[in-house]
């Protein structure tokens, strides 16, 4: 078996295996993150279960994770620094944000 196969058959086994969860009455969630190739980059994808009713509230709240979850995968290109104060002179720095 090919790579991709091998990974199509998982990610089937995935999705039989939320549809037997939302059977017994679970709301079962999988976020799933692509590794980048050389034509794409990173690519996030967010599997329910195909029959699952979705209120209009519940579908934002989904679209929300989603771009959570790509920021969490592109990973943070700056920190929140809480800068303490200075031994010497007593000064203190608001926090700011500086690259990582």
């Amino acid at each position: 078996m090919t790579k991709n196969q091998i990974k199509s058959h998982v990610i089937d086994d995935a999705t039989i295996l939320m549809e037997k969860l939302h059977a017994l009455g679970l709301k079962p969630l999988l976020l799933l993150a692509y590794p980048p190739s050389k034509r794409v980059a990173s690519k996030t994808k967010v599997l329910m279960p195909t029959h699952a009713q979705l209120t209009t509230y519940t579908k934002t709240c989904l679209e929300n994770v989603e771009v959570i979850y790509n920021l969490m995968v592109a990973g943070g290109t700056e920190h929140l620094y809480q800068w303490e104060l200075c031994t010497i002179c007593g000064m203190s720095w608001p926090p700011s944000w500086q690259a990582a």
